[in-house]
């Protein structure tokens, strides 16, 4: 069966096409850059599908793990949208998640899912893209998703997954069936990529992971990329990593560079029917005969709720012309009403400058993950270990865990006032602490401190 795929990055377009038979053979490929040369490439190789596949290679597009206690299937999806902004320090409105269980288990009545967050204008081009060419889009996966699964796939108890592309390497470990960090960087080298600089990056979240697992140390490496860069890493990784180190290419079917394209979930392997799709976030149950009649049920209350809210409107506006016929004046308590309200809105605005600085600030000058990351690391009491980190140009997002509740309210006071020591991060309150010793797991969100004066 052949099928499209339109891979979407920052650096390059690309379009395949490919036959799926059990194993995965590409027919034809092309760099694009307009819906002619799109148009072009089907008419070449006398494609007539009308759908496609489209992977978003974005570094924007944020990752983690998480675990929660088992919930049933209909009620993910809420959990999900009403604790996203807890997930993710980000604008809502800019940002769209979605998400997807990767693992359940009864016996610990728990379960683990992976969740993204995408940027919502380079969704939304590139299906105004795809509808311009006159193709669907079936699907919309992101690139972190698929070099995540390479890891799952390969069978060891933790795997890091490591992709080369251009100057730039990403870095996915997984241990247990659960994402343990997500990460991006680019080589620092001047002329062509700096090998030594992308090692060194490794190594550091090689050895993090270990720190974080009492010595535990990855079993296996995965090297996903263009070949040449790939051997040339191999061998620099060779001379520091003990464990195996594997070319994730499969010769004579999938070249190297290819290879994320192994990373797209087999139909059997989608637990609950859902996958982490943009295409269609959200749930995938669409079809179904119960989810037909809850959208019905959700139009008809969308329908009655827009209903009230004008009559409601219409009913203020009557209220209001007669309460200003009688009532010229305006009482005091409405304008201390008024006021409070106004400061409300002040400093929700005085909030949001904040960020935007931080986020700006990020853009427009080099930030070095490891540098904080080895401070995180030094502030960390030994009690405390780190479950999962998600790392992006606003900061660290970090669930910690205990591993003796012991004093555990003591040592995660330690932690923060540690942190906070280091004046790398906006401070960090100590509100959420329970005072009986009962913590378990912790999560903060650490957003990197806006430089001042030039420092």
């Amino acid at each position: 069966m052949k099928e499209l795929i339109i891979r979407f990055s920052d650096e390059s377009q690309e379009i395949l096409l490919l036959r799926r038979n059990g194993n995965i053979e590409i027919l034809d490929r092309m760099e694009f850059s307009s819906k002619e040369d799109v148009a072009l490439f089907l008419m070449k190789n006398r494609c007539t599908l009308k759908k496609a596949t489209a992977i978003l290679d974005d570094e924007n597009t944020v990752v983690k793990g998480v675990t929660t206690p088992l919930l049933k299937p209909k009620d993910i999806e809420g959990f999900v949208r009403a604790n996203s902004a807890e997930y993710f320090a980000l604008n809502q409105s800019e940002y769209a998640v979605d998400y997807r269980v990767i693992a359940k288990d009864r016996k610990e009545n728990r379960m683990t899912m992976v969740l993204a967050a995408a940027r919502r204008v380079r969704i939304r081009e590139i299906k105004n893209f795809l509808e311009g060419c006159s193709i669907k889009v079936e699907h919309i996966f992101i690139m972190q998703e698929l070099l995540m699964n390479l890891a799952l796939a390969a069978k060891g108890k933790s795997v890091a997954a490591v992709r080369l592309s251009g100057s730039r390497a990403s870095i996915a470990i997984v241990r247990d069936r659960s994402l343990f960090l997500q990460a991006s960087f680019e080589s620092e080298g001047t002329d062509g990529i700096d090998y030594q600089s992308i090692t060194e990056n490794i190594m550091y979240y090689l050895n993090f992971y270990s720190k974080q697992n009492f010595g535990e140390t990855v079993e296996i490496l995965e090297i996903c990329g263009e070949m040449d860069s790939a051997d040339v890493l191999k061998a620099s990784l060779e001379t520091s990593f003990d464990g195996r180190i594997l070319m994730s290419g499969q010769p004579g079917r999938l070249n190297l560079e290819d290879s994320y394209l192994a990373g797209i979930q087999k139909t059997g392997d989608i637990i609950l029917g859902k996958q982490l799709d943009y295409a269609y976030p959200g749930t995938r149950c669409q079809s179904t005969p119960f989810c037909r009649t809850m959208l019905h049920k959700i139009a008809a209350m969308t329908i009655l709720t827009l209903t009230l809210q004008f009559g409601l409107l219409g009913m203020e506006e009557l209220i209001r012309s007669r309460l200003e016929l009688k009532t010229p004046q305006v009482s005091s308590l409405e304008i201390a009403e008024t006021d409070a309200a106004l400061a409300a809105l002040k400093e929700k605005a005085a909030v949001l400058e904040g960020r935007i600085r931080v986020i700006e600030y990020m853009k427009s000058e080099e930030y070095d993950p490891l540098d904080k990351l080895d401070l995180i690391q030094k502030s960390i009491p030994s009690n405390i270990g780190i479950e999962s980190i998600t790392i992006d140009r606003t900061g660290m997002d970090i669930m910690f865990m205990m591993r003796d509740r012991t004093e555990s309210t003591l040592d995660a006071a330690r932690l923060v006032l540690a942190i906070n020591d280091t004046n790398v991060f906006e401070p960090v309150q100590l509100s959420f602490l329970e005072m009986d010793d009962s913590i378990e797991t912790f999560r903060l969100e650490l957003k990197y401190r806006e430089a001042k004066d030039g420092q």
